[in-house]
């Protein structure tokens, strides 16, 4: 089930960060904050084995719009690992200090020269800035022909820089500036997600996106269409697969799979049964799904708080089990849904997304609870979100 709020700036226009799936995350949970829903969700939830499942997932917001680049926020001090803790709400964070590269310079024979300290690495600005090397250290002194070892005098530290990300700052400086009303589609299998935020809505009339008001014009349900496998599925939002290894230094690193790689068609079929079992309780012992993309897929590189996260965008094709696909179309395919990633619609032969089950006009409320009039909400506006994500 789905729930979809048409949202009017009360400035007459919206200005977000392109990244701003957060932001939208954030109007998700202040909705369901204090009812059933939110705490189930927070003590119980879907649960299989270790893995605890949202169950819901969001789109990007569709409506007319531009791309923008704004001022960049003022350079502070930050932190060792380059990620500042600082940043303007629409500029970049500050510098971070890089890590250190170089070390002391030592001797290795008696009589013969100290080696020069190692040059600080550099980095990498949030713009794409290369930070110059950090100076290595000197030639140490040595005593020709002498019994003792030369000692090097060189910084025990390069100085190397690279640009921090600050926790409030916006990717490249670029900017999403929406004209008029937007539409938010949240989507979940589990009914109560759905009425808690459309009830909460309409109660609040005005929400909080970012530092900007929203009113609440209309709010509808839509029902998914039946599912007659095989279906052909398009990618509202990205969705990602990934796998996270420890490296021999104790760091970690996330390895994010490619549509058509095997992989990516498998993990995303194999997590569709992992939150069934969630949802329902039961060990699954059906079918199953199939996977297969068709045509080119997008990549999308989306910054989420302090994290990265990489997803693709297409069309692709899934067999087998209806319930498990229309689970996958109203929990999300993939990874990170609560985070606005792997809504999906369902394609008829002529390529257009398929409106809802019955084939006649979904359910719509505006704020006061009487049904909406000829004309309310039904603005159609381009989608915006899926070709902003790309961080090129």
């Amino acid at each position: 089930m789905r729930v979809i709020m048409e949202l009017r700036p009360v400035s007459g226009q919206l200005v977000l960060p392109l990244q701003y799936n957060s932001l939208l995350q954030g109007l998700v949970y202040h909705l369901l904050e204090g009812t059933d829903v939110a705490e189930f969700l927070h003590d119980q939830g879907f649960t299989r084995g270790a893995r605890r499942y949202k169950m819901f997932t969001f789109s990007r917001l569709e409506g007319l719009y531009t791309i923008e680049r704004s001022p960049g926020g003022p350079v502070g001090r930050g932190s060792r690992s380059g990620l500042g803790a600082g940043g303007s709400p629409d500029g970049n964070g500050p510098l971070g200090k890089g890590e250190a590269g170089g070390t002391a310079g030592t001797s290795d024979a008696a009589g013969i020269l100290g080696s020069s300290g190692n040059a600080g690495r550099s980095g990498t600005g949030s713009n794409g800035v290369t930070i110059p090397v950090g100076t290595g250290g000197t030639m140490g002194p040595h005593k020709a022909g002498g019994p003792d070892h030369g000692i090097g005098t060189g910084p025990s530290n390069g100085t190397g820089l690279r640009s921090g990300t600050g926790s409030n700052g916006s990717t490249g400086n670029k900017m999403i500036r929406f004209a008029g009303s937007v539409r938010l589609t949240v989507s979940s299998p589990y009914a109560p997600v759905v009425h808690a935020l459309a009830s909460r809505a309409l109660q609040l009339g005005t929400l909080r996106l970012g530092s900007q008001l929203v009113e609440i014009k209309s709010v509808r349900f839509e029902e998914l269409p039946s599912i007659t496998p095989p279906v052909t599925l398009r990618a509202r939002t990205p969705i990602t697969v990934y796998s996270t290894v420890n490296r021999p230094d104790g760091s970690r690193f996330t390895y994010f799979f490619e549509p058509r790689s095997g992989e990516f068609e498998r993990l995303v079929a194999e997590n569709v049964v992992r939150k069934w079992e969630a949802f329902t309780g039961r060990t699954y012992e059906g079918p199953g799904i199939q996977i297969r993309w068709r045509g080119a897929a997008r990549g999308h590189v989306a910054r989420f708080r302090h994290g990265i996260i990489k997803g693709f965008t297409g069309i692709f094709e899934a067999t087998g089990d209806p319930a498990l696909i229309a689970l996958g179309l109203e929990a999300g395919f993939g990874s990170k849904n609560a985070q606005g990633f792997g809504l999906c619609d369902v394609l008829p032969p002529r390529g257009w997304p398929l409106p809802h089950r019955d084939g006649g006009p979904a359910t719509t409320i505006v704020p006061g609870g009487r049904p909406a009039a000829n004309g309310e909400a039904t603005v159609e506006a381009a989608a915006a979100g899926e070709a902003e994500q790309v961080v090129d």
